[in-house]
């Protein structure tokens, strides 16, 4: 009961029980004028290394808020599957829903990727992080997902992921359910798909296998949340 009446936010520094923490203004004008939190009100506060903590707000003023730590709900998460997923870089508000959606199903990292037909190259990582922070925040989990700077995908140390995943709308045999499902990355391509040269180096990789998500051509972030919930199920069903 106590998750579903209060708001929570993430707190990147240490958090323990019976302690005082400062928050830093952007948190207090978020609790403040967004969510509308008043002294002595409660709220929960986590990170991924201390769990998750039901604090109250003990102090306000112009300058600072300080919050008391009064019980921890949650440990931290421990064996958590690793899943990466790696998208070219797209129009930047649907390249926002597709990472606020696989934050949502459970991604653990994302890369930005710069293909051939990549159009929209600006990125602001600060901007991406406080969505991913937003989406961990409203999904209740307290692992926050690693960003990278955008990489080639000559530059992906694919040699670090146990199966490598890309979608590909020329794919016929969906081959998925077939394969290593441990450490995988997904990779997704922008609009227009990839190029022919792409296409080929992925198929040069190990462990590299070219997927089909359906007969239908889908958008990005269309195609982020139908893999990843593939891959998720498949997860769930074989634990």
């Amino acid at each position: 009961m106590i998750r579903r009446q209060t708001h929570r936010i993430y707190f990147p520094s240490k958090i323990s029980q019976e302690t005082s923490l400062v928050l830093t203004r952007e948190m207090e004008h978020y609790i403040k004028n967004v969510l509308r939190i008043k002294l002595h009100e409660k709220l929960r506060v986590f990170n991924e290394v201390d769990g998750e903590f039901l604090v109250r707000i003990s102090l306000t003023s112009k300058k600072e808020m300080h919050v008391t730590v009064e019980s921890k709900l949650r440990e931290r998460e421990s064996n958590l599957p690793s899943l990466t997923l790696g998208l070219c870089m797209i129009k930047a508000d649907r390249f926002a829903t597709a990472i606020d959606m696989s934050v949502q199903l459970g991604v653990t990292k994302i890369i930005p990727i710069i293909s051939k037909y990549t159009v929209h190259r600006n990125f602001n990582i600060e901007r991406t992080r406080r969505i991913i922070i937003e989406a961990t925040e409203q999904s209740e989990r307290l692992f926050v997902p690693d960003i990278l700077e955008p990489l080639m995908l000559s530059d992906i140390d694919f040699n670090s992921f146990g199966s490598i995943f890309y979608a590909n709308e020329l794919e016929k045999d969906r081959v998925l359910k077939k394969l290593n499902i441990e450490n995988p990355l997904i990779i997704i391509g922008p609009e227009g798909g990839f190029s022919e040269d792409e296409l080929q180096f992925l198929s040069k990789q190990t462990n590299a296998h070219s997927i089909s998500l359906g007969e239908n051509v889908l958008r990005s972030e269309t195609a982020c949340c139908k893999a990843i919930s593939y891959l998720q199920f498949l997860r769930e069903k074989h634990a």
